[in-house]
């Protein structure tokens, strides 16, 4: 219920804090694995909010930043959705190369698997936020 609000509030909050939201969700983040139980599913969650405060930041961009600056941010999104899809590529082929015979994938390789595209979206992220500064 604590993922759903905090996706809600990241939703609808008007002139958001970007550096203070990345921040709070590096803390439920680490507090979920701190817990020590279904730890995968914190990593997929951490993974599902960044990529969603991402498409906010671009969504930002596109709504408040000048056409020129936008489209070029959106330009650059999309040279980097094309260079960080090899990254996540070699993620998948590292897993499929760990798959039990049964089709099953080690829960704490999945966990690693979710975090490093998570970490990958949080570069992208800061990156974002620098940008934005006017």
């Amino acid at each position: 219920m604590l993922t759903f609000y905090l996706i809600l509030s990241l939703l609808f909050i008007q002139d958001p804090d970007y550096p203070k939201k990345l921040q709070e969700l590096n803390v439920t983040y680490q507090n979920c694995l701190d817990e020590g139980k279904a730890m995968v599913n914190c990593s997929r969650d951490f993974l599902s909010q960044m990529g969603e405060l991402m498409d906010r930041i671009l969504m930002d961009f596109q709504e408040n930043s000048p056409k020129e600056k936008s489209d070029l941010i959106l330009q650059n999104q999309s040279e980097w959705e094309v260079k960080i899809q090899e990254k996540f590529n070699l993620i998948n082929q590292r897993l499929d190369s760990l798959t039990l015979s049964s089709g099953a994938i080690p829960h704490d390789e999945l966990m690693f698997a979710y975090n490093d595209k998570a970490r990958i979206f949080e570069e992208r992220i800061i990156e974002l936020i620098d940008q934005l500064k006017y």
